[in-house]
């Protein structure tokens, strides 16, 4: 975890999990993830950040990333968990809390660039929306 505070000690959490979602989204080629599967994505990702995640203002003990802190991350950008079915559906599926990817679509291209790095968080703060709706 000191390498992963030193490496993004600048950037926003919130925006580090967003690339890191839209990761878990490319890797499954998916349109919809259950809560439950994206939490152990993130868990199992190379370098393993959010297996010692110590809140978002980094001054809790280190644990592993939880449902409810990714809910509580995600609100900042309008984007809530909400009940999915598996894209085959048949009559013995069952639904789950999730995201569509469509949900992260509009936080994606405002914060993310499209390499998957971070903007520059003095930039992020900058963001507002033009009188035409664009950032």
């Amino acid at each position: 975890m000191m390498i992963f505070a030193r490496e993004y000690h600048d950037a926003d959490i919130k925006i580090l999990l967003l690339i890191d979602i839209r990761k878990a989204f490319d890797a499954r080629a998916v349109d919809r993830l259950p809560s439950k599967i994206l939490l152990t994505a993130l868990h199992e990702m190379d370098g393993g950040n959010w297996c010692e995640f110590r809140g978002v203002r980094g001054d809790q003990q280190p644990h592993r990333l939880k449902d409810s802190e990714i809910a509580t991350m995600l609100l900042e950008f309008r984007i809530k968990s909400r009940t999915i079915w598996p894209s085959n559906r048949t009559a013995e599926s069952k639904s789950s809390k999730g995201y569509r990817r469509s949900q992260f679509e509009e936080a994606w291209a405002r914060y993310c660039a499209d390499d998957g790095t971070t903007a520059h968080p003095s930039n992020i703060k900058a963001l507002r929306l033009a009188g035409d709706g664009t950032a």
